[in-house]
């Protein structure tokens, strides 16, 4: 249950800060969300494999990513790995 109300509070978060302008941000956070380990809240994804998945550039996932770790809902291990 803690993992739903931590997800339903990075959500909110999400949609307090992007304004919820473009839909793609919102189906972008989501599916790192849907991905990432709920016992250790890491995310394991390229910017490829997400543009792949979500079918929009990598300059799109790039622009989102680098939000999402400006506001602190995200940040990078290393390459391809997330903490959120």
């Amino acid at each position: 249950m803690a993992d739903k109300k931590q997800g339903n509070k990075a959500l909110n978060d999400f949609v307090n800060i992007f304004g919820v302008k473009e839909n793609k941000q919102v189906e972008i956070f989501l599916y790192i969300l849907n991905h990432c380990d709920p016992e250790t809240n890491i995310f394991i994804g390229t910017y490829k494999k997400i543009a792949k998945d979500v079918k929009c550039s990598e300059t799109t996932i790039a622009k989102i990513m680098k939000k999402l770790q400006q506001c602190d809902l995200i940040h990078k291990i290393q390459n391809g790995v997330w903490e959120i």
